[in-house]
């Protein structure tokens, strides 16, 4: 992550956590902003309380350094497997099937966070700001 973003505490990984097994209990294999929410609850955090946040531009540069992050992770993924695809030394079936489903999985994961992006911008307006 970036070197902006602060380590997560105890509380936090607590909700990443219960928002993993939301998302493991409803068959998803990623974790939506409706996980989020359920870990959230989980961990006991008041989720209409709003006062923490000291404005939308805060939220939203974590959210955009956040993505940022996982969105260059992802295409340093692809790109390293797709070099090592092309580089020739593959002569296993198996590798270069593996090989395949890493830059699969990459691509999946672009258009995750590119809905995630879209989702975001679509209703930033709805969430209260406390300026």
């Amino acid at each position: 992550m970036s070197d902006k973003m602060p380590q997560l505490t105890q509380r936090a990984r607590r909700v990443l956590t219960f928002a993993q097994d939301a998302a493991n209990q409803s068959g998803s294999s990623a974790i939506d902003a409706d996980h989020l929410v359920l870990g959230l609850l989980r961990e006991g955090v008041d989720v209409t309380d709003t006062t923490h946040l000291k404005s939308m531009e805060d939220v939203e540069a974590i959210f955009y350094t956040v993505v940022h992050d996982l969105v260059s992770a992802i295409q340093f993924i692809k790109v390293s497997a797709e070099l090592l695809q092309g580089s020739g030394n593959l002569s296993d079936e198996r590798a270069q099937q593996f090989i395949e489903y890493i830059i699969r999985r990459a691509n999946g994961m672009n258009e995750i966070t590119n809905g995630m992006i879209a989702s975001w911008r679509a209703g930033r307006s709805s969430l209260p700001s406390n300026e």
